[in-house]
């Protein structure tokens, strides 16, 4: 007899929130992070949806911006200044914020993957916008006001105005504030400048001397064998001057010239800066060869029986007759000098043109015994000593020069 089983199953549903959750449903499948945003979007947009979703990505951008401000100056707030100096310097101006430690600028640096530069950039912006501009941050973090309207706002009440009343700074900031989004961001620049002006003219005007005071002429490269002549002035000088160069621009284009209007105005800047038409005196040099008494070589002449010049003898040796100084400049000196210099290159070194050339001996310590230029060195050198025209003497053929007070002059011929 055959006994058979069976098997229930029951399923009991017991509501635990009659209420739907206020939470969207989780996608299963959510998608990668590496997929493109418009892929999130509908296909087919209109004209209409686009430039709302440009605006609302403009929105978001101001809120990212005014989140990674706010993150930047999070990690510098749990990094404090210490004692971990840079070794070998102090604390400079671009390692951030007093309180806060030097190497945070390397770690921001690290994370975002950019330079220190940029970095330094970036956590002064979050310090002033949090300590000086609260206004401004909270308009950008609400999306109200775009980063580049920000970041302009931020350029002119930053640190160009770190000597102003901060009270004028939170004035200017409620007055530009409402209407900045109706302005160009250069025409926001322009009226926030205004309002410096109206409300601190003092500081303005001593901002307007000490800029007068920076100016000056730099050159930059630019790259393809250009550079940039830039020549910091006034305003008004500046308008006047390019004013200028557009006039002769003009004025060459009109006589026929048909390079681009550009090039005209730089060439007409280079020739009222050159003057190419004026006669200029042309360039000369003036050379000064400096020859140790010890450098010329006296054997040619000590083989011949004359006495070794009292350079070439040893401390406590008896100094011969005929010395200047207790140094002698004799014939066979300039005639090896000559040699040498007659070495230097093809047809022997000469006087440039329009400059002179100067020889200068002087002793081991280099004490200057004579000068004189090459003329006067090859007739020495023909020459020799008057009083022993065999050529054998160690006799000085050329004094130390005259003392004028300052420095001395030129060389005199022994007699």
């Amino acid at each position: 007899m055959a006994v058979g089983g069976g098997y229930a199953v029951g399923v009991t549903v017991v509501p635990l929130d009659a209420a739907p959750s206020r939470w969207p449903q989780a996608d299963p499948e959510p998608p990668s992070l590496e997929q493109r945003l418009s892929a999130w979007l509908p296909r087919r947009r209109s004209s209409a949806e686009s430039a709302a979703l440009m605006q609302q990505t403009q929105a978001a951008e101001a809120k990212l911006m005014a989140l990674k401000l706010e993150l930047a100056l999070d990690i510098a707030a749990q990094r404090p200044a210490g004692g971990d100096l840079r070794p070998g310097r102090g604390r400079a101006l671009d390692d951030g914020p007093l309180d806060t430690s030097e190497f945070v600028l390397d770690e921001l640096a690290l994370i975002l993957n950019t330079s220190r530069t940029a970095a330094v950039i970036l956590l002064d912006q979050a310090h002033i916008f949090a300590t000086r501009l609260p206004a401004t941050w909270a308009a950008l973090a609400a999306g109200r006001l775009d980063w580049s309207r920000a970041r302009a706002i931020a350029a002119e009440l930053g640190r160009p105005a770190d000597d102003r009343d901060p009270a004028v700074v939170a004035a200017v900031e409620r007055a530009v504030l409402p209407i900045a989004t109706e302005l160009s961001v250069r025409r926001l620049r322009e009226r926030i400048q205004r309002e410096l002006v109206a409300l601190d003219e003092t500081a303005e005007d001593r901002r307007r001397e000490e800029a007068r005071k920076a100016a000056d002429v730099t050159v930059r490269r630019v790259g393809n064998g250009m550079s940039e002549l830039v020549l910091r002035m006034p305003h008004q000088d500046a308008v006047a001057c390019r004013s200028t160069l557009d006039t002769h621009a003009h004025s060459a284009r009109d006589a026929g010239d048909r390079r681009p209007i550009g090039m005209l105005r730089v060439g007409a800047g280079i020739d009222l800066m050159l003057r190419p038409w004026q006669e200029r005196p042309p360039v000369t040099a003036h050379v000064t060869v400096v020859a140790p008494l010890g450098a010329l070589t006296v054997g040619a002449f000590l083989d011949s029986g004359a006495p070794v010049p009292p350079a070439f003898v040893r401390g406590g040796a008896a100094a011969p007759v005929g010395e200047v100084e207790g140094e002698a400049v004799t014939a066979a000196h300039l005639r090896e000098l000559l040699v040498q210099v007659d070495a230097l290159c093809p047809g022997g070194l000469q006087a440039p043109t329009g400059g002179t050339l100067d020889f200068a001996v002087t002793d081991a310590c280099g004490r200057l015994l004579a000068v004189t230029d090459r003329r006067e060195l090859e007739r020495l050198a023909r020459r020799g000593c008057p009083a022993h025209p065999d050529g054998t003497c160690g006799c000085p053929v050329l004094s130390a020069p005259p003392w004028t007070g300052t420095r001395r002059r030129e060389g005199s011929v022994a007699s």
